[in-house]
């Protein structure tokens, strides 16, 4: 069964200019259980796909299914549990004013979860944080700190599906490999899906299974990863991306199915 699917969508925005068209009529299918990549420069349209199916925009046309249920602009108490978001600004996500241990409380209260101490705790200690943390504020916490806090509070709805919104962009590069492989192990360990947001392609090539290419609300092509890695897209937009990128060596641990210790991101080549 697919954990996403996407078809027709299309989201206008309007302002005293005139009318925008940020999505374009999109389609395209996570499987479940998969790593799925939205890649493209900024403005194309990206973040506001996963804007829409989060349910953080609602003027949106076209059809979005969960797991094969037809997801309605007003969502249930349920959909919402079982899709979260993990943005790109870790600082810009927490409330200042609010220690760690009530930012985490708080999405268990709204949704009337139990046991919430020990489901933090257990959340907290999933991305590797140490229950200290609890009792601090998010300027207290360095940014992959925070990073995984955010993490944390997604995880603590017992999602099924996780929309990353370049969740490594705002971080230095030994970071972003510690967010990397935590994400990449916290899919394995609870069955989780994946639709990543990235303009990086060293993340996406690696990350990813398959990827769709994105330019100006319209999805140009899909590719699996390997088409990406030996240039075998079609696209001209695709070949322009590839050839424009400059990939930093990040040191990765290899993850997901089929792919070896080849496929780390020191060893991807797009050039």
């Amino acid at each position: 069964m697919a954990a996403i699917e996407v078809h027709n969508l299309r989201m206008v925005f309007h302002d005293l200019s005139g009318e925008h068209v940020a999505v374009d009529k999109v389609s395209f299918v996570v499987q479940k259980g998969e790593i799925f990549g939205l890649m493209g420069e900024s403005g194309c349209g990206k973040t506001t796909i996963l804007r829409c199916i989060s349910g953080l925009l609602d003027s949106w046309t076209g059809e979005i299914k969960l797991e094969g249920s037809l997801i309605k602009k007003q969502r249930t108490k349920d959909q919402r549990r079982r899709v979260q978001v993990v943005f790109q600004d870790p600082f810009g996500s927490l409330h200042p004013r609010r220690t760690i241990y009530n930012a985490l409380r708080e999405p268990l209260r709204i949704h009337k979860m139990g046991d919430e101490r020990n489901r933090i705790e257990m959340a907290i200690a999933d991305v590797g944080l140490t229950k200290e943390l609890l009792y601090r504020y998010p300027h207290q916490l360095s940014g992959g700190q925070r990073q995984r806090v955010s993490i944390a509070r997604a995880l603590l709805l017992e999602p099924e599906i996780l929309l990353l919104d370049e969740p490594t962009s705002a971080l230095d590069v030994s970071v972003q490999a510690e967010i990397l492989n935590l994400l990449c192990d916290l899919r394995e360990k609870r069955d989780l899906s994946y639709l990543l947001v990235s303009h990086d392609l060293a993340v996406i090539a690696h990350m990813c299974n398959r990827v769709a290419v994105m330019c100006e609300g319209k999805l140009l092509e899909c590719l699996t990863v390997e088409d990406l890695r030996h240039h075998r897209s079609v696209h001209p937009y695709t070949e322009q991306l590839l050839k424009a990128s400059m990939l930093e060596p990040i040191a990765v641990d290899p993850v997901l199915s089929g792919q070896g210790a080849e496929n780390t991101l020191s060893n991807v080549d797009l050039r």
